[in-house]
C-alpha cells in the first residue's frame, strides 16, 4: 500500500518536476517562461491524470487472488502467518 501510494505522489510530481527544469534552463539560457501561476492549474491536471492512469493500469494488471484469504493466527501455540488458501 505504502509503495502504491509512493507511485502516486511521485507521478503527481513528475509534471512540476519537468517545469521546474525548463525554467531553470529558461534562466540560465535566456528562453522567455510563461508564469508559474499559469501554469499551475495544467501540471496539477497532468498530475492527477498520470495518478489516475497509474490506478488503472494497478486494477488492469495487479495480481489476482482467487483464493480466500486466512489472516495469521495461533495454532497450538505456534504463529501461522497469514496465507492465500
Amino acid at each position: 500500500m505504502m509503495r502504491t501510494m509512493l507511485e502516486s505522489i511521485l507521478l503527481f510530481l513528475v509534471p512540476f518536476g519537468v517545469y521546474a527544469l525548463w525554467v531553470a534552463l529558461a534562466r540560465r539560457f535566456g528562453f522567455d517562461s510563461p508564469a508559474f501561476s499559469q501554469v499551475v492549474t495544467y501540471l496539477a491536471a497532468v498530475g492527477l491524470i498520470l495518478v489516475a492512469l497509474s490506478f488503472i493500469t494497478l486494477g488492469i494488471f495487479a495480481e489476482r487472488h482467487q483464493d480466500a484469504y486466512v489472516p495469521a493466527h495461533m495454532e497450538n501455540g505456534q504463529l501461522i502467518e497469514g496465507q492465500f488458501k
